[in-house]
């Protein structure tokens, strides 16, 4: 299988890496749609949401939930659109969640535009910096079980 998402999980891609456990890695969008636009990616490949775990699923939304919270608490925006696709629309198929602030100023969501270096690295530093810190305070769980 040549999965665009396996192989940014397997290192054979160039990424930048915000946060990672036993499950997902969270990481900038390399073809954002906002500045700040972050994606979840399962480390086992899923095709979709109706294939995904469900333990896998909730620990996904638990984990969008606290990011959500420390990109709003850290950053200046003013909401976050949270969607994942499904079927038609999902052009990688390997389930993965969008994680992506938006702006007062922004007019719409400009969907499939192709980013530059400077938009991706806008918020990189100050994103990872903030779910970091949101971790240790948190505690965030690394894994289902605990």
């Amino acid at each position: 299988m040549d999965c665009l998402f396996c192989n940014i999980i397997n290192n054979k891609i160039e990424k930048k890496l915000l946060y990672s456990d036993d499950y997902v890695e969270i990481i900038m969008d390399a073809y954002p749609n906002t500045d700040g636009h972050c994606l979840i990616i399962t480390k086992k490949h899923y095709n979709d949401i109706l294939d995904i775990d469900d333990d896998v699923l909730k620990h996904i939304s638990v984990l969008t939930k606290k990011i959500s919270l420390s990109i709003s608490e850290n950053i200046n925006v003013d909401g976050i659109t949270i969607y994942n696709n499904y079927g038609f629309h999902q052009q990688i198929k390997h389930y993965h969640q969008h994680i992506m602030p938006v702006y007062s100023e922004q007019v719409g969501i400009k969907f499939l535009q192709k980013a530059n270096s400077n938009e991706i690295n806008n918020n990189y530093l100050l994103i990872k910096k903030s779910i970091n810190d949101f971790v240790k305070k948190e505690k965030i769980e690394k894994n289902i079980n605990n």
